[in-house]
């Protein structure tokens, strides 16, 4: 560099003025700066705990979530499932309700004839009361049913073959001069 004289200059004391000036704008300038950073790190510090929160609460929502999925994954299984029993209690019912119908008709069947037994019981009884004041239709409907009855219960009128008929009968014979109940041997079957 060179030799600076010792007595200061006018030229340099207005250079030095405006020096100094030019550095204190800069210092100043520096400092607004530096508050301004210094703001921008508190503001980054602020913003980096507030990250860290959404990311720890993020966390819990996409647990939470991957819980949810799981319980909607099992109930949609144990709803296919239910669908499934669903679908085969309906087909068990159809069936059922298809048998209902049948007894339903097979009961009327049954209701129909015994109206026109009844209606035919009465038709006689009435019939029969002009000629016999003494019989009532309740009787005669007795009477024919216990007739049927009596019909089904003798031996003679069931469909056998002719040598069970004739067994039948000589046991009865048996039963009735002895006394006691005699019983069949057991043949074997060959």
């Amino acid at each position: 560099m060179a030799d600076k004289p010792n007595h200061p200059s006018k030229g340099n004391a207005q250079a030095d003025e405006d020096l100094l000036i030019r550095l204190q704008e800069i210092v100043s300038n520096a400092e607004a700066n530096l508050a301004t950073i210094v703001g921008l790190v508190e503001l980054a510090k602020t913003a980096t705990a507030t990250t860290t929160e959404s990311q720890a609460a993020i966390a819990t929502i996409v647990s939470e979530a991957q819980t949810r999925m799981a319980d909607i994954a099992n109930i949609s299984t144990q709803s296919a499932a239910s669908m499934t029993q669903i679908a085969s209690e309906q087909a068990i019912i159809a069936t059922k309700s298809d048998h209902i119908q049948k007894a339903q008709e097979h009961a009327d069947s049954v209701r129909a004839n015994l109206d026109r037994t009844l209606t035919e019981v009465t038709q006689r009884a009435t019939e029969s009361k002009g000629s016999n004041p003494g019989h009532n239709p309740r009787q005669i409907q007795q009477q024919h049913y216990s007739q049927k009855s009596a019909r089904r219960r003798d031996p003679s009128t069931q469909k056998l073959p002719q040598s069970q008929n004739t067994k039948k009968a000589l046991r009865n014979q048996l039963q009735q001069q002895k006394g006691w109940p005699i019983r069949p041997p057991q043949w074997k079957k060959i």
